[in-house]
């Protein structure tokens, strides 16, 4: 039987901790006294960072709770990976200011053979884009990997998904009794494409990998943003529990 990855603390545990900071942030965002269009800059960026951190903090629970599931860690592949997200088209992968994300993933349907492999992977992520958005990526893809060089190999992936992004900044509309209300508390809704290709190499129960990778967003802003290109440049590694 396999150890948990956080000893001593059980999924379900995980589990309630982001069920709680998930509540304490959608009591947050409810109460209105804290979004009053007369509060000062100071109290904008505190009441900003508050919120942040928050959906950080929330992020980095599902993680946990992921990676302390025992189902997860039953299967033969994981991955992580630390990337840069950028609104641009290829081949850039920066654009202005760093705009950090990290990923999780795990693969299904593995189908090893003499010089490929290929597999679905299903990843759960999370990134920061200054100034804009803050956004959480739940989405699958179908990888294909081919063997070049021992132990390199290229590889390429395609797949769909959903996006959700909550942004840094606040909306007011006025209503009819004169007075100003916040729009927008739980964030928008989007689905994603997604096409990257990969280069990696494998030794023994881990393969590090750089990966670049292109997602079209729609709708990104109703009426005049239906479709938003992005990209994002990934490093991290697959951790295999049997050898491929």
């Amino acid at each position: 039987m396999k150890k948990s990855i956080l000893p001593n603390q059980p999924a379900s545990w995980t589990v309630i901790r982001s069920l709680r900071s998930v509540y304490s942030y959608r009591k947050f965002l409810t109460n209105r006294n804290f979004f009053q269009p007369g509060a000062t800059n100071k109290e904008n960026k505190l009441m900003n960072l508050f919120r942040n951190l928050s959906i950080c903090r929330w992020m980095t629970y599902c993680i946990l709770a992921c990676l302390a599931n025992p189902r997860v860690q039953a299967q033969d592949q994981l991955s992580i990976s630390l990337f840069n997200h950028a609104t641009t088209l290829p081949p850039k992968g920066f654009s202005g200011p760093l705009h950090p994300g990290i990923d999780i993933g795990i693969s299904t349907h593995l189908k090893p053979k003499e010089n490929t492999l290929s597999f679905f992977h299903w990843k759960l992520g999370y990134y920061y884009h200054r100034l804009v958005h803050q956004g959480i990526q739940l989405y699958g893809e179908y990888n294909k990997q081919y063997k070049i060089l021992k132990p390199i190999s290229l590889g390429w992936s395609g797949g769909l998904g959903y996006l959700h992004t909550f942004e840094l900044h606040e909306k007011f509309i006025l209503g009819g009794d004169g007075t100003y209300r916040r729009t927008g508390r739980l964030g928008k809704p989007h689905a994603q494409a997604s096409l990257a290709l990969q280069i990696l190499g494998r030794w023994g129960y881990w393969a590090p990998f750089a990966e670049y990778r292109l997602r079209l967003v729609s709708p990104f802003v109703n009426k005049y943003v239906p479709l938003l290109p992005s990209t994002s440049l990934h490093f991290g590694a697959y951790f295999n529990f049997h050898t491929i």
